[in-house]
C-alpha cells in the first residue's frame, strides 16, 4: 500500500489520510546563504496538516484500483485498514512509519509531527560561490533581454506574403 500512496502523492501533489491529516509536496527554492558563500539546490518538500476529518476524494480510489487491480471495494476496504493501522500505530507506539515518505510522532500534547524522509535530493552537494560572480550571474539571468521579437515576425510575414504572391500570380 506504500507505494502506492507515495506514487499518489508524486503524481497529484496531495494525500489525504483519513483520521489522520493532508500531505500535501510542495518545492522548496534554491536559495542562497550569504555568511557561508553557499548555493543550497532547489528539493521537494513534503507539508503535513493535521486535520481528523481529513478524506480522500474519488480520484483517489479509482487510481488505487487501478493500480491495485481489484475492484473498488476492495481498494477502499484496503486503503481504511491501511489507514487505522497508521493511526493505530501512532496511537499506542507514538510512531509509525509510511515507506518512502515519512514518519509520524506523537507530540506534545497529542499532536501529531511529521518528519520527511531523505530523499536522494537531500544528498545533493551545496555549492560554494563566490559572491561577486554570483551577484553578476543573478545580475544577468534577470536582466531584460533585447526586445526584437518582432522583426522576425515581419520578416516571416514578408516572405509569407511574397510566397503567395508568387504562387497566385
Amino acid at each position: 500500500m506504500d507505494e502506492h500512496l507515495y506514487k499518489y502523492l508524486v503524481l497529484h501533489r496531495k494525500l489525504s489520510i483519513p483520521q489522520l491529516g493532508m500531505l500535501a509536496l510542495d518545492n522548496e527554492p534554491a536559495r542562497y546563504d550569504e555568511a557561508s558563500g553557499q548555493l543550497f539546490p532547489p528539493k521537494p518538500i513534503i507539508v503535513f496538516e493535521e486535520n481528523i476529518a481529513s478524506v480522500p476524494d474519488r480520484s483517489f480510489f479509482e487510481f488505487l484500483t487501478e493500480e491495485m487491480g481489484t475492484d473498488d471495494e476492495t481498494a477502499t476496504k484496503s486503503f481504511n485498514e491501511f489507514s487505522d493501522r497508521l493511526c493505530k500505530d501512532i496511537r499506542e507506539q507514538h510512531a509509525a512509519v509510511l515507506k518512502e515518505v515519512g514518519r509520524f510522532e506523537k507530540g506534545e500534547e497529542g499532536v501529531v509531527l511529521f518528519t520527511q524522509e531523505t530523499t536522494v535530493l537531500d544528498l545533493l552537494p551545496t555549492i560554494q560561490v563566490n559572491k561577486e560572480a554570483f551577484e553578476v550571474a543573478v545580475e544577468t539571468t534577470t536582466a531584460k533581454p533585447d526586445d526584437y521579437w518582432w522583426y522576425y515576425a515581419i520578416i516571416l510575414l514578408i516572405i509569407g506574403v511574397g510566397a503567395l504572391i508568387y504562387y497566385y500570380v
